[in-house]
């Protein structure tokens, strides 16, 4: 299987051509790489100015148990040095059913997670085709955003919370800077219970060129009875601020054919497998 190697953060698709990624053949390697950071310039300050410390924004499964459907909304903001505002939002829908089977859409695509039959499937609603390979990743994300929906798979197993605090905190561990973690008091988030945490990362004056310490905030919002992120906000003043919301939250079943290729779709030849992480145009 393979597998996206980067320390990414959670943007929407619009953004992902920002960061540089690798892949590899190997299924024992975490999806975070392992970044150093070299004294002076050049091609380490290029690494340090590209990092990013964060699975996409979405929801991570296999969650047997727990079916549900929610509307997704992503946006990002970011300032330009003239001062211009460039403003991006996107939405999707999310369905998640008993068995763990997962499904994030947008208005043209769809990405259905199968954990019972292994397989990964990518549908073009507009032109009523799909791709479909197996899946072997024990945890993945899936998400639909601005310029199409992905899939973003990781080695590492989800445990019982938040999988995306986690991969944060291995992402940052596994760079030179480390993470300091806070807890947030719970409160009622887009009609949900949620406990909060907050990630700071603080790359220091004279990483990339900076003159001052430069900190991305990651800001997220989990519930533990429903196992959804029901709201992240990750501040970065490289790209700005990006916000993941969950909302209209519905329990129970969506219908089962949701989570399969409809009967007037026709196979589309691709990959083996898509590239984790990327866009499916």
């Amino acid at each position: 299987m393979r597998r996206i190697l980067a320390a990414a953060i959670a943007v929407p698709a619009a953004l992902l051509a920002q960061v540089t990624t690798s892949t590899t053949s190997s299924t024992s390697t975490s999806s975070s790489v392992q970044i150093g950071i070299a004294a002076g310039g050049g091609a380490a300050a290029a690494r340090a100015m590209g990092m990013k410390f964060a699975p996409p924004a979405g929801q991570a499964g296999p969650v047997p148990g727990i079916p549900l459907s929610g509307s997704e909304i992503y946006s990002s903001v970011q300032v330009l040095a003239d001062g211009t505002h460039v403003t991006n939002s996107s939405t999707g829908t999310f369905y998640r059913d008993s068995q763990g089977r997962m499904r994030s859409q947008d208005e043209n695509r769809a990405v259905i997670f199968d954990p019972v039959a292994h397989t990964t499937s990518i549908l073009d609603t507009s032109l009523k085709t799909y791709q479909q390979s197996p899946e072997t990743a024990p945890a993945v994300w899936v998400f639909a955003s601005q310029g199409g929906t992905s899939i973003w798979t990781t080695s590492a197993p989800l445990g019982t919370g938040d999988a995306g605090l986690a991969e944060i905190v291995r992402s940052g561990n596994r760079s030179p800077f480390q993470p300091v973690t806070e807890d947030l008091p719970a409160r009622n988030v887009n009609g949900a219970w949620a406990k909060g945490s907050r990630v700071t990362i603080a790359m220091p004056a004279g990483t990339f060129g900076n003159d001052r310490d430069v900190k991305v905030v990651n800001e997220r919002w989990y519930s533990d009875d429903l196992k959804v992120v029901v709201k992240s906000v990750n501040s970065d003043p490289r790209y700005g601020v990006t916000t993941y919301d969950l909302t209209n939250i519905v329990p129970g079943p969506p219908d089962p054919g949701l989570f399969q290729a409809p009967s007037d779709y026709q196979l589309k030849p691709g990959p083996e497998t898509p590239i984790p992480g990327k866009s499916k145009q």
